[in-house]
């Protein structure tokens, strides 16, 4: 029998305010392979083939697999717990959260956010499981995302080799996930309830203070006027404002792949200058629909189900269904939680 889907909320209309106020504090993973920004090739002029090592028939990864940081958001709890037990301290997981009521990582609430302005892509997928009186969000690929990874073409798979290969000139090779508790809060009119929340998101690199920075290529320049364009900057900034980032830096490559100049770009002043779409509006979004999961988790799901959510391509609803419980946290984590 087919599960019943009813929409949850409406991306048409939600409560909005004119003012958000989001703020961020991180927390280091162990383990993890640091890059630091090479500052000193930002702000002049480069001569650097991106095309180098790209193999189009390279076998693609198995997206099935794919968890978005899963793992390591599970970890760096564990860690934080293992680290307040260690110290004699009383520990939970509440303690350990500092107070966040959800847990997800960054790929959740940013496609929530952006989906407000651009809708016409391949949609997303949640599973929610509640723990200790803490929700679990965990992002899951959507069968739609599933087939236009498999239907690539060469220029879409040579344009994202181009960005893998900016990151390891500007930073070098590595991996680093790090940890944020975010706290999103609109002003009174909207009567919504703060919201908290630990995320864990994989950066790509970091500058000589320690700060975290996002590096993003684009071809030729800032197109400020091409809608496409401010899509884009959207997708930059909230994914960056989610996590604290103020700065990016940006790899300006021309059609041939060259790598011809990398500025750091403010991400107040790429807000400012794009009039497609408010960001305020973006994360009132990501607010309104936490604040519904936690309102309303409990009178719909029972023992041994979860929740699952999903935004369909092209939709403007986000939908519900409730299912039989799909485990998303591993035993280990239950075990020292419980």
């Amino acid at each position: 029998m087919k599960t019943q889907e009813r929409v949850f909320f409406s991306l048409d209309s939600f409560p909005c305010s004119t003012e958000v106020t989001i703020s961020t504090t991180k927390h280091y993973v162990p383990n993890q392979s640091i890059k630091f920004l090479k500052e000193d090739l930002l702000g002049k002029s480069l001569n650097v083939d991106l095309n180098e090592g790209f193999n189009p028939d390279r076998e693609e990864p198995d997206w099935t697999l794919w968890d978005g940081g899963w793992k390591h958001l599970l970890n760096s709890l564990l860690f934080l717990g293992k680290r307040l037990q260690a110290k004699s301290r009383k520990y939970n997981l509440k303690s350990v959260l500092e107070g966040a009521e959800v847990v997800c990582c960054r790929g959740a609430a940013a496609n929530i956010a952006s989906s407000v302005y651009d809708s016409n892509d391949s949609g997303f997928k949640l599973h929610v499981d509640k723990f200790n009186g803490v929700l679990f969000i965990k992002e899951v690929i959507t069968e739609a995302r599933l087939e236009e990874t498999g239907r690539r073409n060469e220029w879409q798979k040579k344009t994202s080799w181009w960005g893998h290969k900016l990151e390891t000139t500007l930073a070098g090779k590595g991996r680093e996930y790090a940890a944020f508790l975010t706290k999103i809060n609109a002003n009174y009119k909207t009567r919504e309830d703060e919201v908290k929340i630990f995320c864990v998101a994989e950066v790509d690199c970091r500058d000589s203070l320690e700060n975290f920075v996002e590096i993003k290529a684009q071809a030729n320049r800032l197109s400020y006027n091409d809608g496409k364009f401010q899509k884009k900057a959207m997708k930059w900034w909230i994914q960056s404002t989610l996590i604290g980032v103020e700065e990016l830096v940006v790899g300006f490559r021309d059609n041939d792949g060259i790598l011809f100049r990398a500025d750091k770009v403010n991400l107040e002043d790429l807000r400012e200058r794009c009039d497609d779409w408010d960001g305020q509006v973006c994360f009132q979004a990501v607010q309104h629909c936490f604040n519904q999961i936690r309102k309303q988790f409990d009178d719909l799901v029972g023992e041994n189900q979860m929740l699952v959510l999903e935004r369909k391509p092209l939709s403007r609803d986000i939908v519900y269904s409730v299912v039989p419980k799909i485990e998303i946290l591993n035993k280990e984590f239950r075990d020292f939680f419980t």
